[in-house]
């Protein structure tokens, strides 16, 4: 009988990110063992939750990039979530700020629905600054 094996899956198809963010496969990153399955769901994680593509410049790059997800995921779940359903895509390179706000710098790697709109809230001709807008942006406002 063939051993099965355990293709990871990311939410979209069906299972969650508890699932994702196991011991097993921490170990696994961190002895640069996973299989390719593992480090493509990785890499397209790391795309739909950062909004960039991860560095592949290094031996290291997988396993960091699962580090960097799994501290992300450690630290508030729900802010996780939030960069995972994101709607909004800035332009390589874009850092969007209010002055009177330090803590509403908004870049692809921290940009949420709620960050994207406070800064179309405050200035809507911002939108020039994003690759990808909802349809119904500025009803959000």
């Amino acid at each position: 009988m063939a051993k099965s094996r355990k293709k990871v899956v990311e939410k979209s198809e069906g299972l969650t990110f508890v699932d994702f963010f196991t011991p097993e496969i921490a170990r696994k990153a961190l002895a640069k063992v996973l299989d390719q399955d593992e480090k493509d769901a990785i890499e397209r994680l790391y795309l739909k939750v950062f909004h960039v593509s991860m560095s592949k410049t290094c031996s290291n790059c997988i396993s960091d990039a699962f580090f960097e997800l799994y501290a992300v995921w450690k630290k508030d779940q729900s802010h996780f979530l939030d960069l995972y359903n994101c709607e909004y895509r800035l332009k390589g390179g874009v850092l969007l700020e209010i002055f009177s706000k330090a803590s509403h710098f908004a870049t692809n790697k921290n940009l949420t629905n709620k960050l994207a709109e406070i800064h179309l809230k405050h200035n809507k001709s911002k939108y020039v600054y994003f690759s990808v807008l909802p349809h119904d942006w500025q009803s959000r406002l």
